[in-house]
């Protein structure tokens, strides 16, 4: 059974490699979210300011590309809050992707250990 993804990014440089790789542009981003809840795609690519009063329940799938700087993770914590709504059917799997040795590794160990 397919999985329904979220991206969520942060920067404007990543959300072009990301899209360029995906094949999904376009500008209306409620046409975007109603074809993602009416199963017509299965991947969603938002910026992490966008999750906020979204939900997304038949999303089970988050992946958190590149990470806030603010340590205490809220955003990130949003971003992923979006697929825990009154609906969700689904286990849920948050996978953040962090390149070792650089910056974003950095700043994920100053979350993991405030």
């Amino acid at each position: 059974m397919g999985h329904k993804v979220l991206v969520f990014i942060q920067t404007h440089k990543m959300s072009g490699i990301i899209e360029m790789n995906i094949d999904r542009k376009t500008k209306d981003r409620q046409f975007k979210v109603n074809s993602f809840q009416k199963g017509y795609s299965s991947i969603l690519l938002l910026t992490t300011g966008a999750s906020v009063g979204l939900a997304l329940t038949v999303a089970d799938r988050v992946f958190i590309v590149d990470p806030d700087w603010n340590p205490r993770q809220v955003i990130e914590d949003q971003c992923s809050s979006c697929t825990y709504r009154i609906g969700q059917k689904k286990d849920v799997i948050v996978y953040r992707l962090i390149t070792s040795g650089t910056t974003e590794e950095k700043i994920y160990r100053k979350q993991v250990c405030v």
